[in-house]
């Protein structure tokens, strides 16, 4: 018998093997065809690349005072792709031709910046995959983790700026590379990567930020500090009161979190705020739309999982059969007054969102969201989509937490999205991903996500490469984009 299952685990072992290699293969081929067809339409720096590429070539020349002041974010991407760059031609050096030159040195330049983009995107799948396992230890399909992995990839924002050299993929392998290794109990490691996703985008502080709050979590869990009859409120008390028993705990653990966020509360009140660079576009406001706007983004792409792994249905018999029926209506009325206000009086219009129809959100609200009352049409969308959300998070989470966790999430999306003043896709990202990680899902509705994505990735490429478009002021091509 015990050979019987010893041939079972390595034909499990195989299969999980093959299944890796073949969407490795997948993402590999989309993104290697998606790179040579950008790279031949688009060669050139464009949108943000304008900044972003020319820094980088100034650092590859060892130009390390050179900085551009149009530039709001720190250089870690920039020290970060001249490491792997100035890495590679140093290993290469050791593989000299008859011409003493080396046949495998990488240039500085807009295509290999674009590659090193795409290759955060494959550390990327196989974070999440690891996290997965990890956070639902009661699904044991790797098939499941794997599909579900790959449908976050190809989210359509995502997979679309894999192609261009922007901060925000290796933004969002950093912030889950440093809850990974806080999940595996490596927190000071898990701290150091921290500073790296903080270098590439001052609001991964608020994520990392999120790490060391699950990780203190987990040390009251550990310690049986939290029970699972008590309340919000009691929890929070117990946060509170019982901190003497497990400040060293958090002290030893997560002292490098510690650490980086005194630094960056010192940096931002020495700098005024947290932009570097020219601020003036970049001012914090109080944009409450934000929070509905990304419920909505984050329910449609994540329709599948709603519709068909019976969260919808779950929603209904808590709110029409539940015992709280009074402080269910009363959650209900005050949400619904809520997403009311920050749809008809919390928009913002920045001057970028007005003036270049190079983005999807000029047409949203060009065409839609500038008119207060369509905005408030969108209320019971917003309600239904939020109590889906937190319901699939309810069902997902580990009982004795899920309420603080809940909150916490909640309170770090609204303290990265609430003070943009622009709409963005590209904002939503992080704490979409995180959703999306702690989303139980079947490998149907993945599959039928990927679908959807690949669907919206193909038409999005499409525009992007094949439908440009000049300015009456400009002989150069413009291109749709998120």
């Amino acid at each position: 018998s015990l050979f019987f299952w010893c041939r079972v685990d390595v034909v499990k072992m195989a299969i999980e093997g093959v299944g890796v290699v073949g969407v490795v293969g997948l993402l590999g081929l989309l993104f290697g065809m998606g790179r040579m067809m950008v790279n031949e339409k688009v060669p050139e720096p464009y949108m943000d690349e304008i900044f972003h590429v020319p820094q980088t070539i100034a650092y590859c020349n060892n130009e390390w005072s050179s900085w551009d002041p149009m530039i709001t974010t720190f250089p870690g991407m920039y020290v970060f792709v001249v490491g792997i760059v100035k890495g590679i031609n140093g290993f290469s050096s050791f593989f000299i031709n008859d011409d003493g030159n080396s046949n495998y040195k990488v240039e500085c330049n807009t295509a290999t910046f674009r590659t090193i983009n795409m290759l955060f995107s494959l550390l990327t799948f196989f974070t999440v995959v690891q996290i997965r396992k990890i956070i639902h230890p009661t699904d044991t399909s790797s098939w499941n983790h794997m599909v579900a992995s790959l449908a976050l990839v190809l989210t359509p924002v995502l997979f679309f700026f894999n192609y261009l050299y922007y901060t925000d993929i290796g933004s969002l392998y950093f912030v889950l590379l440093s809850y990974y290794l806080s999940l595996r109990g490596r927190p000071w490691l898990s701290g150091v990567v921290g500073f790296i996703a903080v270098g590439f985008r001052q609001t991964n502080i608020v994520w990392i930020g999120l790490v060391g709050i699950i990780g203190v979590l987990d040390i009251y869990k550990a310690k049986k500090l939290l029970r699972s009859e008590t309340t919000f409120i009691n929890a929070m008390s117990t946060l509170i009161t019982k901190l003497p028993s497990v400040y060293w705990d958090i002290i030893a653990k997560y002292v490098i979190h510690i650490v980086l966020a005194i630094l960056f509360a010192i940096f931002s009140w020495k700098n005024e705020g947290i932009v570097v660079g020219d601020r003036s576009a970049h001012e914090a406001v109080l944009h409450f739309a934000q929070l509905p706007y990304y419920i909505i983004f984050t329910s449609l792409l994540l329709a599948p999982t709603f519709i068909f792994d019976g969260h919808v249905t779950s929603l209904f018999k808590k709110v029409c059969v539940g015992k709280h029926l009074f402080v269910t209506i009363g959650i209900g009325t005050l949400l619904t007054g809520a997403s009311f206000f920050a749809l008809r009086y919390g928009a913002m219009a920045h001057p970028y969102l007005l003036a270049d129809n190079r983005h999807y959100p000029f047409y949203l609200w060009s065409k839609f969201l500038h008119q207060d009352n369509a905005r408030s049409l969108l209320t019971p969308v917003v309600v239904f989509g939020a109590s889906v959300l937190v319901t699939i998070l309810f069902s997902s989470l580990y009982k004795l937490t899920s309420t603080l966790w809940i909150i916490f999430y909640i309170l770090c999306t609204c303290a990265v999205l609430i003070p943009a003043h622009l709409v963005e896709f590209r904002y939503f990202l992080v704490p979409f991903a995180i959703l999306h990680l702690h989303a139980a899902k079947s490998s149907f509705s993945s599959l039928l996500e990927c679908a959807m994505y690949l669907a919206i990735n193909g038409i999005t490429l499409y525009l992007f490469l094949y439908k440009p478009f000049k300015w009456n002021n400009s002989e150069e091509w413009q291109h749709f984009m998120w």
